[in-house]
């Protein structure tokens, strides 16, 4: 009987941490959103990779400090947090077309177009992988690469009709109006 209650006690000492652990990562987090609605990068930032490194598989957390990250034009910490994102979900398109838009903006564009053609590579039957990917691009400022993404995507699939609308759009952007 001694030994039941002891363990009843135990685990509601545990039980109590625990939630007080939940309660304490939720408060932070609340935290650093009210920094980021402030758009104090900085400490929002510090609150995410304290958040981030006690639970780095937290989607929630994993894009607030990439948000976070990319407002403070330190993209070679996101490019390492994706990248760290990437060895637990490697077929992750989403992951590899953010890792493209880094490599982007850090100046890479090499990398970067390494990076959407392997996200691209994972499901080109899929046609929403080259929306997302030629997003990442547009998001980049990289509107030719956007066209070929799409038109690559028009090849496979045998369509010369596919994504047109959105490659008019993109060669109107750039004031290609007969290509439009």
């Amino acid at each position: 009987m001694g030994l039941i209650k002891n363990i009843l006690i135990f685990l509601l000492i545990i039980a109590n941490l625990t939630f007080s652990q939940i309660r304490n990562t939720e408060q932070k987090l609340r935290i650093a959103q009210n920094f980021e609605n402030l758009q104090d990068w900085e400490k929002a930032a510090k609150i995410y990779e304290e958040l981030y490194q006690t639970d780095s598989l937290n989607v929630v957390i994993f894009e607030a400090l990439l948000r976070s990250y990319d407002q403070l034009k330190l993209y070679n910490d996101a490019i390492r947090i994706i990248n760290t994102q990437i060895k637990v979900r490697p077929r992750d398109i989403g992951l590899l077309s953010q890792l493209g838009k880094m490599y982007a903006r850090n100046g890479n564009s090499e990398k970067a177009i390494d990076a959407w053609e392997k996200a691209v590579s994972i499901d080109p039957r899929n046609l929403s992988v080259y929306n997302i990917v030629a997003n990442s691009m547009i998001e980049s400022r990289l509107i030719e690469q956007a066209i070929k993404i799409y038109q690559k995507g028009r090849v496979l699939h045998g369509d010369p009709t596919l994504f047109a609308a959105d490659i008019g759009y993109l060669h109107s952007v750039m004031m290609n109006f007969t290509e439009a």
